[in-house]
C-alpha cells in the first residue's frame, strides 16, 4: 500500500545499492595486474587515502570532476615514484570498474517491492560513463524512473544546485514530500538536510553522527517498513 506521505524515493548508488568496495577491489587488482604489478595490500589502500581526499575537495566544491579524474592516479603514482604509469592506470581502472556489478545484500528485494508503490531517483556523484557501465551489470537499473548523474547537472551532492536539477527532473516542488537515502553524510545527508527533504541515513556501520537526519536505518530491509509506516 503506498503512502500518501511520499511521492518518490531517491536513492544514493555507491554504498548505499551499488556495493563499491567490492567492485573497486576487484578493478583495482585487474589494473595492477595487468600492467605487470604486484598486487599489495598498500596500493589500494594509498590510493583509497589520495582519492577520498580529492572526492572531499570536489563535495567542498574546491576542485572540479575532471581534476579529480586525472589527478587521483598521477598522485599515487608520485608517491611510489611510478613515472609515466598514471595514464594507463587511469584507463585500465576505469574499463575494469566501469564492469563492476556488485550490489549490497538485499538492494534487489527492496527495490522490487518499492518500486510497486513508488516512482524510484538514483542520484549519484560517480563518474558518468563509469556508473551506467556498473547500473548496466548491476541489474538494477529499471527499477529507476530517473537517474541523475553529477556530471550531468553540473553540480555535486551536496550542493544545491544538485538538488534544484534533481527536483525538476522528478517533477516535484515538495521536498517534504522526498525520501532520500544515502550512506554518505557529507554529500549525501547533509546535501537532502540543507534542502528539506526527508532524509534517511543507512548506516549499516551504526556510526555515530551529530547531524540531524529524519531517519536512521541499519539496513536496506528496514527500508519498506519505515516508508509504509512514515508519517510526517
Amino acid at each position: 500500500m503506498r503512502n500518501e506521505n511520499i511521492n518518490w524515493i531517491v536513492f544514493d548508488a555507491d554504498d548505499t545499492l551499488l556495493d563499491f568496495k567490492a567492485a573497486q577491489k576487484e578493478a583495482f587488482t585487474r589494473m595492477l595486474l595487468s600492467l605487470g604489478f604486484e598486487d599489495r595490500k598498500d596500493y589500494l589502500e594509498t590510493y583509497n587515502r589520495l582519492n577520498r581526499g580529492l572526492w572531499r575537495a570536489l563535495e567542498r566544491g574546491e576542485i572540479q570532476k575532471q581534476e579529480l579524474i586525472e589527478k587521483r592516479f598521477r598522485l599515487f603514482c608520485d608517491h611510489y615514484d611510478l613515472q609515466g604509469f598514471d595514464g594507463k592506470m587511469k584507463l585500465s581502472y576505469e574499463e575494469e570498474l566501469s564492469k563492476g556489478g556488485d550490489i549490497i545484500a538485499g538492494a534487489r528485494e527492496v527495490l522490487e517491492e518499492l518500486s510497486m508503490n513508488y516512482p524510484l531517483a538514483l542520484a549519484s556523484n560517480g563518474i558518468l560513463s563509469i556508473q551506467r557501465g556498473r547500473l548496466d551489470a548491476s541489474g538494477i537499473r529499471s527499477y529507476f524512473d530517473e537517474i541523475i548523474i553529477s556530471e550531468e547537472t553540473g553540480f555535486e551532492k551536496p550542493q544545491k544546485g544538485f538538488f534544484d536539477i534533481m527536483m525538476s527532473r522528478i517533477g516535484q516542488d515538495d521536498p517534504k514530500k522526498i525520501l532520500f537515502i544515502g550512506d554518505s553524510l557529507p554529500s549525501d545527508m547533509l546535501g537532502a538536510v540543507n534542502y528539506g527533504l526527508l532524509s534517511c541515513w543507512y548506516n549499516p556501520g551504526e556510526n555515530v553522527s551529530t547531524l540531524k537526519v529524519d531517519y536512521i536505518v541499519t539496513s536496506l530491509e528496514q527500508i519498506p517498513a519505515l516508508v509504509k509506516n512514515l508519517v510526517i
